[in-house]
């Protein structure tokens, strides 16, 4: 026998163990590993909803529900403004309903480790921690006016914007003060910080300009250019003029989504980011309010005249869900995989919803 083939038979020999090893093993195994894959969603098709009405019966003067906070599928929290002495925070554990009671309108909410913390309209400007058991622990009156939005940063401190004064950084016990690289104080007029997003590892931030003249009113996009400094980059106006400076990008609120993309709705719709200068236009509104989404292929906006929107990527498409009519405003929207939340407030009746529903 040559020797090439001699090594081919060996060859062969080994080939032969190898493969008949390998069936014993998987013939000794009582379970296979089966991949699993996600099911797709349609984020248009949406059902199975509850829907809590609020606040409860008994409250005087109705409550205008303007933000809420999800921590999880069966904790959610709401808040807003009311005639009168109603309850103006709400929380939801399970199935059951609780009535905080606050003396001041509810600005903003933002979850911490063992509660969450609300922007509460006092002046000077307080933002208190609630634990989960009903309880305020802290509170600051230390602010030079009111905090009006609060936003958690993926490294666990806040972004609170503070009406007149500015931004201020916060680790759960102090507060410090950035550089604002525009003018912001004066008897005429204010700013009023409405939102951050952490994108692309930049700070973003929106504010609307007030002045009591009503003068040159327009909508500020400030970007932390080194570290705790912002400077302007952009500016619109923050209402929806046919004749002149149409708005483009959104003054109400910003999303920024784990693939990359950053997203604004406010006056004139909804705007996607394609650079610090330019946004694209997705869908017009009058007004947008809420935004909410998990990716830039799966987004929400919704407007303050009874219009909800979902958005593919690609085209956006309008969809209807319940307790929806033309006074009806969608203040909030957060997705969490395959269920949705929605808050909404009807002018026409006074009456405001909690919205929870599936994706299919």
């Amino acid at each position: 026998m040559r020797p090439d083939m001699t090594y081919s038979v060996y060859s062969f020999i080994r080939f032969s163990l190898t493969v008949l090893f390998c069936v014993l093993i998987f013939s000794m195994c009582d379970e296979k590993e089966q991949v699993v894959v996600a099911p797709l969603i349609d984020g248009t098709q949406l059902d199975s909803w509850r829907i809590d009405t609020l606040p409860p019966q008994g409250n005087p003067g109705g409550l205008h529900l303007f933000c809420m906070l999800v921590i999880d599928t069966n904790h959610i929290v709401v808040g807003g403004h009311g005639i009168g002495s109603v309850i103006k925070l709400i929380e939801f554990k399970e199935d059951s309903m609780i009535n905080w009671s606050t003396s001041a309108g509810v600005y903003d909410l933002a979850s911490a480790a063992d509660g969450f913390y609300s922007c509460e309209h006092f002046f000077p400007g307080a933002v208190t921690y609630n634990l989960k058991g009903n309880k305020i622990l802290y509170r600051t009156d230390n602010l030079d006016d009111i905090a009006y939005s609060i936003f958690r940063r993926s490294e666990g401190t806040y972004f609170v914007g503070v009406t007149r004064a500015g931004i201020y950084r916060f680790d759960g016990s102090t507060f410090k003060r950035d550089t604002i690289i525009a003018r912001l104080n004066g008897s005429d007029r204010m700013f009023f910080f409405t939102d951050f997003a952490e994108h692309r590892g930049s700070n973003y931030a929106i504010a609307l300009y007030y002045i009591r003249d009503g003068a040159e009113e327009r909508g500020y996009l400030l970007k932390e250019t080194s570290s705790r400094r912002w400077e302007y980059i952009d500016s619109c106006s923050y209402a929806w003029n046919e004749s002149f400076d149409r708005p483009h990008f959104g003054t109400q609120k910003l999303h920024a989504t784990k693939d990359g993309a950053l997203f604004s709705i406010g006056a004139g719709g909804a705007f996607r980011m394609r650079d610090d200068e330019t946004w694209e236009s997705l869908v017009r509104m009058e007004l947008g309010v809420g935004i909410g989404g998990t990716s830039s292929k799966d987004m929400y906006f919704g407007s303050n005249n009874g219009h909800f929107y979902y958005y593919d990527g690609t085209t956006v498409k309008e969809i209807s869900i319940p307790t929806l009519s033309p006074k009806t405003m969608i203040a909030e929207i957060v997705v969490i995989g395959g269920k949705i939340f929605i808050l909404t407030q009807d002018w026409g009746n006074n009456v405001s919803y909690l919205l929870r529903g599936e994706r299919r």
